[in-house]
């Protein structure tokens, strides 16, 4: 009997070729396409930062302002009702501007400390109430008794002190992330 020649390549030697040419091409795929999206991921965290970044600068000197008026401490002195009016609309409006920056427990403790800080809706075109009473703001030489009105007259809220700290501590907490 003669030997029969077989053919070189069978089809299981080129399912195999096949198998072995594949793997490095599917892994050299699964790889771009993760990385992508690694790549797309950094990118969004760069910008959500960035916005963080942008709306913290613009409210942290008015927040500061707002805090020590209304404990009496550091610069309280430097300040008037009308311009710790004036902090609340430019931190009001950077917050609330953009709040999707923050994670859903910041964005609250700014609310909740605002809430500490003003009365809000004290009449028909009337500015929110700051809340304190006047204490040694009288004393100061360039006190105008109408600012009187501008205060709710009753002492701070016993929890504004923690409610500030809290929403600072949030939001460092979400510009370091």
């Amino acid at each position: 009997m003669a030997e029969e020649k077989r053919p070189p390549w069978n089809s299981l030697e080129i399912a195999k070729l096949c198998c072995d040419l594949a793997t490095p091409l599917i892994i050299a795929v699964i790889g771009f396409v993760i990385t992508h999206q690694l790549e797309e991921q950094k990118r969004l965290q760069e910008t959500v930062s960035a916005g963080r970044n942008k709306i913290y600068e613009e409210v942290k000197h008015g927040l500061f302002h707002i805090f020590c008026y209304i404990e009496e401490i550091h610069t309280w002195k430097e300040d008037n009702p009308d311009k710790i009016s004036e902090y609340r609309h430019s931190v009001n409006e950077a917050m609330w501007a953009e709040p999707n920056y923050w994670r859903l427990d910041t964005f609250q403790a700014f609310k909740d400390y605002m809430d500490a800080a003003f009365q809000t809706f004290a009449g028909t075109a009337t500015d929110a109430l700051i809340k304190t009473n006047s204490g040694q703001k009288p004393l100061l030489p360039n006190w105008k008794p109408e600012w009187e009105k501008r205060l709710t007259g009753s002492p701070h809220d016993p929890n504004h002190r923690a409610k500030y700290k809290k929403f600072q501590d949030l939001m460092y907490r979400d510009l370091v992330e």
